[in-house]
């Protein structure tokens, strides 16, 4: 943070492009934290990965699952959790909140999606089906292997969870200023 507030315009800040989870969290981020960053817009999570271990990029926010490997062979280093709590295999990382940021920017989330119009009986499978296999030991392990922290929740929380997300990005897009083109 010092360096980047004393080097404006100095850090590319990688993301998977304009509009992905990782641009808008890293736009509350520099408009909370008062830093002038250079947005650099990859064609994708791959790409943006790349950008970073390079160098082309100086950091970038992003899912745990993509770069535990990469901070495991010592190609990156984790500096901080842009969540509300620090992650079950990175005890030690701190939340940005905890170092010196107040608020949360991105808690990232993944989750099963359906047609508005699909019938309550199959909708009602699928939930089970998923609440089995997020709860199935191996299932439930090999998420946590890579980054993962496996939730489940009903139709409605997850409802919730978007909703909130929806108005945290909303601001981001307000403080971005994009535009639909």
């Amino acid at each position: 943070m010092a360096y980047a507030k004393a080097n404006p315009g100095k850090l590319n800040w990688g993301n998977a492009g304009i509009g992905f989870q990782s641009h808008l969290a890293g736009v509350l981020f520099t408009h909370m934290a008062k830093v002038d960053v250079l947005h650099v817009a990859y064609k994708g999570a791959g790409p943006m990965v790349t950008g970073v271990i390079s160098g082309e990029s100086q950091v970038t926010l992003g899912p745990a699952p993509a770069w535990m490997t990469h901070v495991q062979a010592g190609r990156v280093r984790a500096l901080a959790m842009a969540g509300a709590k620090r992650p079950i295999l990175w005890p030690d990382l701190p939340t940005i909140s905890e170092s010196g940021l107040p608020g949360d920017v991105s808690d990232g989330w993944a989750g099963l999606m359906a047609p508005a119009r699909l019938p309550k009986p199959i909708a009602d499978k699928l939930h089970a089906a998923l609440i089995k296999a997020v709860n199935d030991p191996a299932t439930n392990e090999g998420l946590k292997k890579i980054g993962a922290e496996p939730v489940t929740s009903t139709s409605a929380e997850f409802g919730k969870l978007i909703a909130k997300d929806w108005d945290t990005y909303a601001e981001a897009i307000r403080v971005a200023n994009l535009k639909v083109e």
